[in-house]
């Protein structure tokens, strides 16, 4: 341990998480992204040795490197004797390697389906289904209480036990409404309109605050204003102009700031990338990309940003982007910045949503059959997984989309006949497994 000190960081976070904080309440505490809590942690582990949280805060308090709560403790003599009672070896086996036994639970499962589906001793006379992708497949899309009134192009963003959907255009015109779902009562609630009613625009949600850029206003013009709404107070406040009015852009958080790439500006796409502090509230300018674009998806992950999909304009005529740029932010002592060449990740005709669920980003693509397609990137080992998607749901075009807990939310669009939709779904993207804790 003495070769690989924790650094300030780190013991920071060793601390947060001995208070029983989620990965979540911490990056909100130190203003930092959930990506590099993540990677923090997996440092910690690494440097004592060990596979889990609980095993992290046994290690520090057993060498003094963080505080436990202070409590009325029994006689010294009969915390010894507890500790040092012996227990049973299967219980010990268990606690060290319960994961290698979930392992071979998901393998055994996928063998017997595996197994299954080839046997002819239930074979049928129509196909059947493999029972493992019936499984994980099932009843994944819910459909919700509808978005009233019908809107496209609003900007969504999900917030603890609440889906955001503000501003967007209806049928009466471009909008300012601030309304949010709540999962745990199944209802919709309206809130303070946003001051600028503005439509094409993205939130980021910074410490119980929700950051929207821009937009385009009626008449077709587009806005550089950036309003901030409290959640908590139920406020909004206006916050310092961009250098540029821009609409369409793709939008992320990395380390406490916000980035916003290409995007339209009232006449044509650009390629122009922004930061905003909202620490300070000032505006700089990064490296452009190196073709202009609009329409696009941003997402972090570990000391970078992905920029998939979006549109561009060729000769005129408006295309559809199915690449992959990747954007290297200034970080520590590497203040280069840099965009690589595109990255040919999906064989799609169109990128649909893509959601950063934390340990992984899943994307929803259309293909030139029709078919849906799910990539999921891991972020952990860097590696691509695609799916078909084979639901009879359909994603309305132009849908706003927002994460909880594993699902992706889908909020309004355009509908077969080219209107506002009312469409709100969930898709469940990834399932969570729950395993017991084990203690002494």
């Amino acid at each position: 341990m003495e070769e690989n000190p924790l650094s300030s960081r780190e013991k920071e976070i060793l601390q947060l998480i001995a208070q029983g904080k989620s990965n979540k309440e911490i990056a909100a505490d130190l203003v930092i992204s959930v990506n590099t809590v993540k990677v923090h942690i997996s440092n910690i582990f690494q440097k004592f040795g060990v596979a889990s949280r609980s095993e992290a805060i046994i290690f520090a308090l057993e060498h003094g490197l963080i505080e436990g709560p202070r409590q009325e403790a029994p006689e010294p003599q009969v915390i010894t004797e507890f500790v040092e009672a012996e227990q049973p070896q299967w219980l010990i086996w268990l606690r060290k390697f319960w994961w290698l036994l979930l392992i071979l639970l998901v393998v055994l499962i996928i063998v017997l389906s595996l197994l299954f589906s080839r046997s002819s001793f239930l074979a049928k006379p129509t196909p059947t289904p493999d029972p493992l992708q019936s499984f994980v497949t099932q009843d994944r899309w819910q459909i919700l209480d509808p978005l009233k009134p019908a809107r496209v192009g609003l900007a969504g963003m999900a917030y603890r036990n609440q889906i955001f959907a503000i501003g967007g255009e209806s049928l009466e015109g471009i909008s300012a409404l601030n309304q949010s779902y709540s999962t745990r009562n199944n209802r919709w609630s309206q809130h303070a309109p946003k001051p600028t009613a503005v439509k094409n625009t993205q939130a980021i949600e910074l410490a119980g605050k929700i950051y929207i850029f821009g937009g385009e206003i009626k008449n077709s013009l587009v806005t550089d204003v950036l309003e901030v709404y409290d959640i908590q107070s139920d406020t909004w406040v206006s916050k310092a102009k961009a250098p540029i009015a821009l609409s369409r852009y793709a939008a992320t958080m990395y380390e406490g700031k916000i980035y916003y790439f290409g995007g339209w500006d009232g006449e044509k796409t650009v390629a122009k990338s922004l930061i905003y502090d909202p620490e300070s509230d000032t505006w700089a300018y990064a490296a452009d990309s190196p073709s202009s674009f609009a329409d696009a998806f941003a997402v972090a992950t570990n000391d970078r940003i992905m920029v998939i999909g979006g549109t561009e304009s060729k000769d005129g005529v408006v295309q559809n982007i199915n690449t992959l740029r990747v954007f290297t932010p200034p970080n520590g002592e590497n203040t280069k910045v840099a965009w690589s060449d595109p990255l040919k990740a999906f064989e799609a005709k169109e990128i649909l949503a893509v959601q950063n669920l934390g340990d992984s980003i899943v994307v929803f693509s259309a293909l030139e059959s029709g078919e849906k397609l799910l990539s999921y990137y891991a972020v952990h080992n860097e590696t691509w997984m695609h799916a078909f998607e084979n639901s009879k749901m359909s994603i309305p075009k132009q849908a706003s989309s927002a994460n909880m807990d594993g699902a992706v939310y889908f909020i309004g669009g355009l509908d077969q006949n080219e209107q506002a939709s009312e469409y709100f779904a969930k898709f469940q993207a990834i399932f969570k497994i729950m395993l017991p804790a084990i203690t002494n």
